[in-house]
């Protein structure tokens, strides 16, 4: 069949528009997408701002031997002996119930019955270094409490758990020690004495003062017979 020339121009030009279709393989730009949103962090299970109760200080006990440190769970946070040196034992106590002392240095009043030393005080609680001339010797320190607790608020105690402001006869029945009133108005309390085998001029332990029915110092360790 013999074509028209128009009729072969719009043969090529079908032609050619089906060939540029062909050729036409540009990929597709893909659209924006959505960022993704972070979950948030799942709290740690083992995180907690809670204190391990067995590092809370709760009462700080005075005995014949020692002081130590009781944790709000009634474990045992330091027991600290007498026989440690001052600083030493400052030390240990300051780290368990997270308080500094104050810290004192006195010289001796030239009675014969003192000599330098230097206090650790933390408002309730002092530490004595060295100790009082009757205190026994090899004892390094001697622990004096005048109130019912800290100055951080942690509560002093014998370990029979009585406190300054205690009732004379209360204590003295608790403690399970000998009272010696002076006769004027003032009673001593020897009690936890650590030397029960040797002769009762030389008995040593903690020693607590009253005055007028109730206790208000309570220190340790001393001779309970000592001179100065």
């Amino acid at each position: 069949m013999k074509l028209t020339r128009v009729a072969a121009l719009a043969l090529v030009a079908l032609i050619s528009a089906a060939s540029l279709t062909a050729c036409d393989s540009s990929p597709v730009e893909p659209g924006p997408t959505s960022p993704e949103t972070a979950s948030p962090a799942s709290p740690d299970p083992t995180t907690s701002s809670t204190p391990d109760p067995s590092t809370v200080a709760d009462v700080i006990t005075i005995s014949g031997s020692g002081v130590g440190v009781i944790a709000i769970n009634s474990e045992l946070i330091v027991q600290i002996p007498f026989t440690t040196d001052g600083a030493a034992a400052a030390a240990l106590l300051s780290e368990a119930i997270g308080v500094e002392p104050v810290v004192a240095e006195f010289s001796g009043t030239g009675s014969g019955c003192d000599a330098d030393y230097r206090t650790y005080d933390w408002s309730g609680l002092q530490f004595r270094s060295p100790g009082h001339i009757t205190t026994p010797v090899g004892q390094l320190f001697n622990a004096i409490v005048t109130a019912q607790e800290t100055s951080g608020g942690v509560e002093l105690a014998t370990v029979s758990h009585q406190h300054i402001g205690t009732v004379t006869a209360d204590f003295v029945s608790a403690v399970g020690g000998v009272a010696n009133d002076d006769g004027s108005g003032t009673t001593y309390i020897y009690f936890d004495r650590q030397n029960p085998g040797d002769s009762d001029f030389d008995a040593w332990g903690a020693f607590a003062v009253a005055s007028g029915g109730v206790v208000y110092s309570i220190t340790s360790p001393l001779y309970f017979y000592g001179d100065c």
